[in-house]
């Protein structure tokens, strides 16, 4: 996340430039490949995450932001999915980029229970393609 990642490194983190600096430096502490999770880095109307490797430099994933209040658990479930990702064998940038859809449907398909910002749905692209073959 763009906040643990200005703490880590005792700056403010507040465009795209400055994400890029900060994952580059972060893989400096030891990391191979680092993920700054923008949220509201970059334009309105785009959430962009930056991904950098040392052997692979810079990629950056956008997707359409999303205006929910399902919006609760959105890194956690960010960081498991490339994790799974990883185990299921996918390089880091596939993982990362298919991690970014499943959580922009968690958001999408929240579950909008109790008060104030409700839980993402992690589930959502697993319904959708349950959905999807009770039409077939």
């Amino acid at each position: 996340n763009r906040l643990e990642a200005e703490k880590l490194l005792g700056m403010e983190i507040t465009t795209l430039e400055e994400a890029k600096q900060s994952a580059k430096d972060l893989t400096k502490l030891g990391c191979h490949s680092v993920v700054v999770k923008g949220g509201h880095i970059g334009t309105a109307n785009v959430a962009s995450d930056i991904l950098y490797s040392r052997d692979g430099g810079f990629q950056l994933f956008e997707q359409p932001r999303l205006e929910r209040t399902t919006d609760h658990g959105t890194g956690c479930s960010f960081s498991a999915a490339i994790a799974a990702y990883l185990a299921k064998g996918l390089s880091i940038p596939d993982a990362v980029k298919n991690s970014k859809g499943l959580v922009w449907h968690a958001i999408k398909y929240g579950l909008p229970v109790g008060e104030g910002h409700g839980p993402v749905n992690p589930l959502a692209l697993l319904y959708k393609k349950a959905k999807f073959t009770d039409l077939l």
